[in-house]
């Protein structure tokens, strides 16, 4: 082959490998440099062998260079994945003092290589493993192959990471290489997923809803405790079954047709089952749930949470009966229900106003109600109302003018309606009192005609007692006759008997005859106590901030226990009355320290006649309070002071405001 042609081949391989164009190439340039001519005295094979070691120490020359290129370019290769390999490289002695280290781990224990060289690694071990790293170190130098371990290293200004490390060393003696790659965003991470996974357990597994997942079949895959508490099944019994099985027979086929709806969907709220206990009880279920999707789009399985709604649905059920009654009674009851605002604007009249009043709702609905009461009456109405608004309820008693002008008696009482903001409207029921007004004032001029009739008799009938007495008295003059004598005697003791029946009579008939009202049973005792000689006796009463809903004869019973007191109590000098509650309501007690009563006359002691004077007070004082549903004992003990109970059912009583706070 000609040189040329030899060129052109070369430039065709290309392969520096190729172990024939390096050999050609050696020998075209010995050929240039020594050229064919023979040297003189040598043998002809001498310069041939020459040549052909040339040839061949050319060839190994342009070996080596190659390899060289190669070579310098591995270690530029290999330091640079050394140095900037992501992960620290160490190499350690038995006493982990660092022989070399790359950048990775320069990087990472914040200090430079010229300082880390020579110290030790466990200097940069956190306190709390270097005990671990220790074993560790022992176990790389003892046993063959590789070994790992995670643990915290300390770095500057108390930062600190978490590593993963992995040693190890070929040949016993041998300095170890250890890798270490810094592992805290991992294991941050591993405890945030381990926390997050945490509380899916609490809300999956301790949720109080219950939760079910369904395949595409309607099959179970999954479902929470709270799920399985509900119903009463185990897990084993519902996971792999059908939903349709936990139903109740009637609602199957509707689960047939909702689930194809709801897969198609996506989701569905307040969608009602009637779900069956293990216990064959029957309960309604509300649903409300969401399909899941593969990351293509397709179905993968519904999610649903649904809550047990049988007492609730009872309960609206209830509700709607009840307000189905409220209705009918609202609309049927003589009464009249009205809601006005603190404005005192009519917001709602029922329907009954129309039969009493001759208004339709619609005509009064928006109109003020001062405009329907009758003037004489307005301004009373009106400061009531501002009592209500500032929060002082009860009754009221005013005339209202119908339609066709009739003038009506109503009664109203009224319940505030109270929003966040306070009281912001009013529920009233007016009650017509026209007829019990007629009634009330008829027996009121039939009651006063007869007290009139009543004063008038017993005027004349103390007259002619009078006269009775008188002739008696004369009679008795003429009479010498001892058994006439005693006759007389007896006459005129029941003449006095009369009399004294008679004057009773002037106190007995106003009782019941007044209207009941609230009193101050501690401003009555202070005014009873003004009118008798108390020279002796100390009273200490501690109901001045009380009322009590009573006849206003009862300051006559006050009377009657204070004066039996200083009468009868012999050496009395000191009465205290006071009060308490109980379950059954208040107990106001009169204590005096006298003589107190008898057993034997504690029986009698409230009956009418009995006692050393009239023998009327006390019998008078028990019917007085009788009016009001109030009684009277007495509990004292004989010889330490008479001891009287009065007892206030729940309702008489009331608390008020002491004297120097009302008004603010």
């Amino acid at each position: 082959m000609k040189p040329d042609k030899r060129d052109t081949a070369w430039n065709d391989v290309g392969d520096e490998k190729n172990g024939e164009s390096l050999r050609w190439r050696a020998e075209k340039r010995m050929s240039e440099k020594v050229g064919t001519d023979k040297i003189p005295g040598l043998p002809e094979d001498i310069p041939k062998l020459i040549q052909e070691l040339r040839i061949e120490l050319e060839v190994r020359n342009e070996e080596l260079l190659k390899a060289r290129e190669v070579l310098d370019a591995e270690v530029v290769r290999y330091t640079e994945l050394y140095e900037f390999a992501p992960a620290g490289i160490f190499t350690l002695d038995k006493n982990s003092t660092i022989i070399e280290v790359n950048l990775s781990g320069v990087d990472m224990l914040e200090t430079d290589r010229s300082l880390l060289t020579g110290r030790r690694f466990l200097d940069f071990v956190a306190e709390e493993s270097k005990s671990s790293f220790n074993d560790f170190m022992l176990k790389v130098f003892e046993e063959a192959g590789k070994h790992t371990l995670e643990i915290d290293l300390k770095l500057k200004e108390n930062s600190g990471i978490f590593v993963h490390i992995r040693a190890h060393f070929k040949e016993p003696g041998e300095n170890c290489l250890m890798t270490v790659v810094d592992v805290t965003s991992l294991k941050e991470s591993e405890a945030a997923l381990a926390e997050s996974e945490e509380k899916f357990h609490v809300l999956f597994d301790k949720s109080p809803i219950p939760y079910q997942s369904l395949d595409a079949d309607g099959r179970f895959i999954e479902v929470n405790k709270a799920w399985l508490d509900k119903l009463g099944y185990t897990r084993k019994g519902v996971i792999g079954h059908w939903f349709g099985d936990f139903l109740a027979p009637e609602q199957v086929e509707l689960f047939r047709q909702r689930f194809p709806v709801f897969k198609k969907e996506g989701e569905i709220y307040d969608a009602e089952f009637l779900m069956k206990r293990n216990d064959g009880k029957i309960i309604l279920t509300s649903f409300d749930g969401k399909i899941g999707h593969y990351p293509g789009g397709s179905f993968r399985q519904t999610h649903c949470v649904w809550r047990d709604i049988t007492a609730q649905k009872r309960a609206e059920d209830a509700l709607r009966e009840s307000e189905e009654k409220y209705r009918n009674l609202v609309e049927n009851i003589s009464d009249v229900i009205f809601i006005m605002d603190t404005d005192g604007k009519i917001t709602y009249l029922s329907p009954v106003i129309k039969k009493i009043y001759g208004f339709s709702p619609d005509e009064v609905t928006g109109q003020q109600f001062t405009c329907f009461i009758h003037p004489e009456d307005l301004d009373h109405v009106i400061e009531k109302f501002r009592k209500r608004v500032v929060g002082e309820y009860g009754t009221n008693e005013f005339r209202l003018v119908a339609k066709n002008g009739n003038e009506h008696y109503v009664k109203t009482s009224q319940t505030p309606i109270i929003a966040k903001d306070g009281v912001t409207r009013f529920n009233y029921i007016l009650t017509d009192i026209t007829r019990q007004k007629m009634a009330e004032d008829a027996l009121h001029m039939a009651n006063k005609k007869l007290n009139t009739l009543f004063s008038i008799t017993r005027h004349d009938i103390l007259n002619m007692i009078m006269v009775i007495q008188s002739y008696l008295d004369l009679s008795e003059e003429r009479v010498d006759d001892p058994v006439l004598k005693g006759y007389m005697m007896k006459e005129k003791e029941a003449v006095s008997a009369i009399q004294h029946h008679i004057e009773f009579t002037r106190y007995y008939q106003d009782v019941g005859a007044n209207e009941l009202i609230w009193q101050n049973p501690g401003e009555i005792i202070s005014e009873v106590v003004k009118q008798l000689d108390m020279t002796g006796i100390d009273t200490k009463c501690d109901l001045k901030d009380l009322e009590i809903f009573a006849d206003p004869l009862i300051s006559k019973v006050f009377y009657n226990l204070i004066e039996n007191s200083i009468r009868h109590g012999e050496h009395v000098t000191a009465i205290t009355i006071s009060s308490s509650r109980t379950d059954g309501g208040l107990i106001i007690t009169y204590r005096n320290n006298g003589a107190g009563i008898s057993e034997a006359d504690k029986e009698k002691l409230f009956q009418k006649g009995f006692g050393k004077n009239t023998g009327l007070g006390l019998f008078l004082s028990r019917e007085i309070l009788a009016i009001s549903g109030l009684t009277i004992t007495e509990t004292g003990t004989f010889g330490e002071g008479a001891r009287f109970e009065i007892h206030v059912p729940k309702g008489k009583y009331r608390e008020v405001l002491p004297h120097d706070e009302k008004g603010k």
